[in-house]
């Protein structure tokens, strides 16, 4: 990976070891943003996909698993840098490059969309968060700038509404995929009733026994308190969210048996 961190230590890039990784190319683009590019050669069907990262950082080994399973179904997929972070440095919790304002996230969510269009030739395209990056495709939706946005998905993202919502001609359909014993979400409520203001569309899905970081198996390791994987919900999940990209015509899924 060329000398990047993409993970928070040995034991937790071992988690990734059996998955099947596509190499990325990495791009800068605005605000010194370096982001990891998929399945971008090729790419005929002009169908992509933004992934936004945890507070972790961008480079991360889950991320890349995510963006090759993406890839692997003929979408272009940009990693998004919403920290100005290339080597990894946000795996270091005292790292001052994690620290973002609203406008920031929102003007680089925007960065890093333009980029993937422009790069790609992408015509739609779907944004996906984790954690710090569900409120990142939030504010991508808020924005209301990019009438390609096709779909948003968020996992145990850190929803609120204190961000307001810009008009747009046409909105994307949001899948909110939410852990009931995730403590980082106090907003929900608050988030759900923005979006109805503004006659939103979105699908909520809360998995009881689910905590925050459900969908990604290194958060066994966690030892922090309100992290844990939860197999069973993050393989509904990522179903669920599969669905949700193919009915906006993302994905091309095979036929139900």
């Amino acid at each position: 990976m060329g000398g990047r961190r993409v993970a928070r230590d040995e034991a937790w890039a071992a988690v990734f070891a059996d998955k099947k990784l596509a190499e990325p190319r990495f791009v800068e683009y605005g605000d010194g943003c370096v982001g990891a590019l998929f399945g971008d050669r090729g790419n005929n069907k002009k169908r992509g996909v933004v992934l936004f990262h945890t507070a972790a950082g961008p480079r991360d080994l889950f991320l890349h698993w995510k963006a090759s399973l993406l890839a692997a179904q003929g979408c272009a997929v940009l990693v998004a840098d919403l920290y100005g972070d290339p080597w990894g440095q946000a795996w270091d919790p005292a790292w001052p490059g994690r620290t973002l304002t609203a406008s920031e996230t929102r003007r680089r969510a925007v960065a890093a969309a333009d980029y993937l269009r422009n790069a790609t030739g992408v015509e739609r395209f779907a944004a996906m968060g984790w954690c710090l990056g569900g409120r990142a495709a939030i504010e991508l939706f808020k924005a209301g700038e990019s009438s390609r946005l096709a779909a948003v998905a968020s996992f145990h993202g850190v929803l609120d509404a204190d961000s307001p919502m810009l008009p747009a001609r046409r909105r994307a359909k949001i899948l909110v995929l939410h852990g009931d014993k995730d403590p980082f979400v106090p907003q929900l409520d608050a988030f759900r009733a923005q979006m109805r203001e503004f006659g939103a569309s979105v699908d909520v899905h809360a998995f009881g026994d689910a905590s925050h970081g459900f969908t990604n198996p290194a958060q066994r390791l966690n030892e922090k308190d309100g992290f844990d994987y939860d197999e069973r919900a993050a393989k509904i999940a990522w179903r669920l969210a599969e669905a949700h990209l193919a009915e906006a015509g993302i994905l091309v899924l095979p036929p139900s048996p």
